[in-house]
């Protein structure tokens, strides 16, 4: 059974322009989570059942199948949405009490937790954010500038995924003629939290340029006998997702635009 990628990690982050693919896999990446829980469970019958909270639209075949007992919404306009865990059942009684064993998906994090707005942001929700290790609380986080989020979130965010779209069909929208069919790829690229706070979200070409001097150096620090003087760091990765309607190709990485509704309006706070 396949651990996926946002269970290995306590806050991951999301990030790259309008289009190209986040919130997709954001999507995508929740309803891994969910079909590994659920092979979970079954292996572990006894286990406390883990609960996906969300901003994300999902599809009504979806919410069917899970609203309300492993999937919950939260407002993204009314941080109070967040306070407390929403289970009906709780194995911690029925007194308010703080969100715990979850999984935390947010589209458009900046939205509700811009980087000048960090002040006002009431204690709870700051250590919700910071510190939902202590809770069990996995995020999985949306943005499109990753700067544009509040320094203690990125201070405690664990791994990031830069996308790109490399071609698809154009974007839903109700005020034109609707689409017979969605495709499109998509490239994402794995960064460690510290580089890209260290060096910034750098292209490519100086992604690779740095790789190139970092090995020339790593060979001459050899001749000197003394390699252990730089620390590799092998996280930049990349690798190509496809999506349709269905997601139903195989031996793919799929997403399918059927999990949630691209439509869907994220306020701002």
């Amino acid at each position: 059974m396949k651990t996926p990628e946002s269970v290995g990690h306590w806050t991951t982050l999301y990030y790259g322009s309008k289009g190209s693919g986040k919130s997709l896999h954001s999507a995508r990446e929740m309803l891994v989570v969910l079909r590994y829980l659920q092979k979970l469970y079954n292996k572990y019958p006894r286990l406390r059942r883990a609960i996906v909270i969300t901003n994300h639209k999902v599809s009504p075949e979806l919410e069917k199948l899970y609203l309300g007992r492993e999937i919950f919404y939260f407002d993204d306009t009314n941080f109070e949405s967040l306070h407390f865990c929403p289970r009906l059942h709780c194995w911690r009684g029925s007194k308010p009490h703080t969100i715990h064993g979850a999984y935390l998906f947010i589209d458009d994090i900046s939205n509700m937790l811009p980087a000048t707005d960090w002040a006002r942001v009431e204690l709870w929700l700051k250590k919700l954010m910071i510190k939902g290790r202590k809770f069990g609380v996995h995020i999985v986080a949306t943005c499109i500038d990753p700067f544009d989020v509040v320094l203690p979130i990125r201070r405690a965010t664990d791994i990031c995924f830069k996308f790109r779209s490399m071609w698809k069909t154009r974007d839903p929208d109700e005020t034109r003629p609707p689409l017979k069919w969605v495709f499109g790829w998509y490239k994402r690229r794995k960064i460690s939290a510290d580089m890209l706070w260290k060096f910034g979200d750098l292209p490519e070409q100086m992604i690779q340029l740095r790789m190139i001097d970092k090995e020339d150096l790593h060979e001459r620090l050899k001749e000197m006998d003394k390699a252990y003087a730089i620390v590799y760091d092998d996280t930049w990765k990349g690798s190509v997702h496809m999506f349709n309607r269905k997601g139903r190709f195989c031996g793919l990485k799929i997403s399918s635009t059927e999990t949630y509704d691209t439509l869907q309006d994220i306020a701002p706070d």
